[in-house]
């Protein structure tokens, strides 16, 4: 009682006339009438809502403090499902919720799902996951007749030498697929480029080494990787592999990539792969189970990728024999 006596004759911190009986949630004013405390948010530019994110002591910690952060955590989760929803909504509509609401973007998923037309080839999924480019005579098709990848196709906007870089692979029957700005992949791109000059695609190329070993009776897959860049596509993969090949055995330092990658030199030709190492590459897209082709490094980039999709730049997983099997390969690769 004595503590509520304190608080009770604080004056008001606005008319200093009258005793308040009111303390702001925000910044603890004290005002003694609906006019003082109008006044102090104006002067102060003071919301008026208790910030629910402030330290509190525990000393000070009551049943009230806790029921409020747990609210809180719930507006949060509430307010992250809505965000989901609408990041959702935005890529399954053309032009995104500002073009007609949620009404309209239904009744346009509708149409677009009767719409039997070739030209239908743009509906837009997640912002996340959409794509620069797509090859609209891709034939791979789903369980529901979709075209999976062509519904990939997406509105980012890259610059004029990446969407040229694009229309280059097309051209040479590559679909090539550029992931958002944002995206790491996408990021870590630097040297993929159209040479105007040279009339050449330059990439960059990632290889990745499958290592399994038992250890203490478990299962233990390493990996390792290598990336070269700026291979021209009319020269032989190998030539440019061979190089950091050796580079990687002989002049880095002993480290676990050079350890897995010792695992699949030739004895004899010490800068050369085993003759039971697979180089293959996933086919994308691969609904259920992953799909590999297997790829004659001795070729080059322009025979490799024909005809097959590549997000931002080819990715070549090396395994051994024995491991092999872990890798199932497209039906026109078994032999």
């Amino acid at each position: 009682m004595e503590i509520k006596k304190q608080i009770e004759e604080i004056p008001c911190q606005i008319c200093k006339e009258q005793m308040s009986i009111y303390r702001c949630p925000a910044c603890f004013t004290r005002t003694c009438s609906l006019n003082c405390c109008l006044k102090h948010k104006e002067d102060a530019n003071c919301s008026g809502k208790r910030d629910r994110t402030a330290f509190v002591p525990m000393n000070k910690f009551s049943d009230s403090t806790l029921a409020s952060d747990f609210h809180f955590l719930e507006d949060v989760l509430t307010k992250s499902e809505k965000g989901k929803r609408l990041i959702q909504d935005m890529g399954a509509a053309h032009g995104g919720p500002k073009n007609g609401g949620q009404k309209r973007k239904r009744n346009e998923q509708i149409s677009e799902q009767k719409d039997t037309s070739d030209n239908d080839t743009s509906r837009d999924i997640h912002p996340l996951s959409k794509l620069l480019k797509v090859n609209p005579n891709d034939t791979t098709i789903d369980s529901n007749g979709t075209n999976k990848v062509s519904m990939m196709s997406s509105t980012i906007q890259h610059s004029k030498n990446k969407q040229r870089l694009v229309d280059m692979a097309k051209d040479r029957n590559i679909q090539l697929l550029l992931m958002p700005p944002g995206m790491q992949r996408h990021k870590n791109n630097k040297s993929t480029k159209y040479d105007t000059k040279k009339g050449l695609i330059f990439w960059k190329v990632e290889f990745i080494f499958h290592v399994y070993t038992i250890i203490e009776g478990k299962e233990v897959h390493s990996t390792a990787t290598i990336v070269l860049d700026r291979v021209p596509e009319d020269q032989p993969l190998m030539k440019y592999f061979k190089v950091e090949f050796e580079k990687q055995l002989y002049h880095s330092a002993q480290s676990e990539t050079r350890n897995i990658i010792s695992k699949f030199r030739k004895s004899k030709d010490l800068t050369s792969l085993h003759e039971n190492v697979h180089s293959l590459m996933k086919k994308i897209p691969s609904p259920g189970c992953a799909k590999y082709s297997r790829i004659d490094l001795h070729s080059s980039l322009k025979d490799i990728l024909q005809g097959m999709t590549v997000i931002e730049f080819p990715t070549i997983d090396v395994v051994l024999n024995d491991n092999a099997k872990r890798f199932p390969l497209m039906i026109q690769d078994i032999a």
